[in-house]
């Protein structure tokens, strides 16, 4: 093991935590399995001897591949989290839904109908704060790619942000 290597990891952790597991969760739909993926991505991450440029982009993209990895493991899973995630597709909010909410909880439940790619993309930006070259490198896609997804998510959640007020 690197010197200062478990130190590192250990400070990686106990500042991203909330937000690993928050991505994990997204992945799975259960706190539980979320919890259980960080910790193995970590165990597995404390036992490599790789060194890598950003820790911390490391660190994100193994939690999401072990808790992808949970999410092949266990088909009927994976099959409930399909109809769920399948069943936000329509519209969350409508007029009704908005009286005496405040532009937060209208906004959160508007980020809960995005699609699971976006709502991580929105997640690891605001959430863990990372940048798009962090973010491309999780996702395995570049940097411009990351940048372009997230202003057209960030148009797309204002757009409906408008549509709501003008109800």
């Amino acid at each position: 093991m690197q010197p200062g290597h478990a130190e590192r990891l250990a400070e990686i952790y106990e500042q991203y935590r909330r937000a690993l597991v928050a991505m994990a969760f997204n992945i799975l739909g259960c706190r539980h399995r979320a919890e259980d993926a960080v910790h193995d991505a970590f165990a597995r991450v404390v036992q490599s001897q790789r060194l890598v440029e950003d820790p911390v982009a490391y660190c994100f993209r193994a939690v999401r591949n072990a808790a992808l990895n949970v999410a092949r493991k266990n088909r009927v899973q994976q099959r409930g989290l399909e109809l769920y995630q399948s069943s936000q597709t329509g519209e969350v909010v409508g007029g009704d839904d908005v009286d005496g909410c405040g532009n937060l909880e209208v906004l959160v439940r508007l980020i809960e109908s995005l699609p699971p790619d976006q709502r991580e993309l929105i997640l690891l930006k605001i959430h863990a704060n990372l940048t798009f070259v962090q973010i491309g490198e999780i996702q395995n896609v570049p940097m411009k790619t990351v940048a372009t997804r997230y202003r057209r998510v960030i148009e797309a959640l204002k757009a409906k942000l408008e549509q709501v007020h003008e109800s």
